[in-house]
């Protein structure tokens, strides 16, 4: 009897460990959360907020807020004043077709966001970590092209291309990227000469 018991209870955490696992991001779901949908002509918008007061969050002056009141989504630098967005927040077209993924966590982006163009083809990808951006890959023909790396205070800090069919690394320093050449063995004098300095595309 014992036995039964004991295993019995081991299926139950281990069903709960699994939904936890399955979710990936219980922490979106252990909260009160209240969905929304928002149509427009061209698009539908679903989301979810946050059913909480305002002292619960302590916010970031650094950071972006989005928030929703009255059924309009709003953006604010270190404050908000409605219902923070929590949880999956996506946009299809007319054709139903996924347009942008992402998650936002107390109000800020989180984890990965994607966007699609309208035929559904992947054409970006960034990578936020507690509301600041760290990463964007953008996409051509399904293929990464390039990946950007942010620093800590949202700047570019790092770029590698793919378009010429092989990998090259560009550094962003004084609001442009430079684009950094492998040396030849012993060509020491070229350390501090060879770098070819490209414009930032906006």
């Amino acid at each position: 009897m014992k036995r039964i018991l004991f295993f019995l209870i081991a299926c139950c955490l281990l069903s709960i460990s699994y939904k936890l696992f399955a979710d990936g991001r219980d922490e979106y779901y252990q909260t009160a959360v209240r969905s929304i949908t928002h149509s427009t002509s061209d698009s539908i918008v679903k989301m979810y907020v946050k059913i909480s007061s305002k002292d619960i969050i302590a916010c970031s002056d650094a950071l972006f807020y989005y928030w929703e009141k009255n059924g309009i989504i709003h953006r604010n630098q270190g404050s908000f004043s409605g219902n923070v967005l929590h949880g999956r927040y996506t946009v299809t077209n007319v054709n139903g077709l996924m347009i942008t993924e992402g998650y936002f966590f107390n109000g800020i982006r989180d984890k990965h966001w994607k966007k699609w163009n309208n035929n559904g083809v992947l054409i970006r990808v960034d990578l936020w970590i507690k509301g600041q951006l760290k990463k964007t890959e953008l996409y051509n023909d399904s293929n990464v092209s390039e990946e950007i790396v942010y620093g800590k205070n949202g700047k570019p800090k790092k770029k590698l291309d793919y378009t010429s069919g092989k990998k090259n690394t560009f550094i962003y320093k004084d609001n442009i990227w430079i684009a950094k050449r492998k040396l030849k063995p012993f060509s020491r004098k070229q350390i501090e000469t060879d770098s070819l300095t490209v414009s930032l595309p906006q």
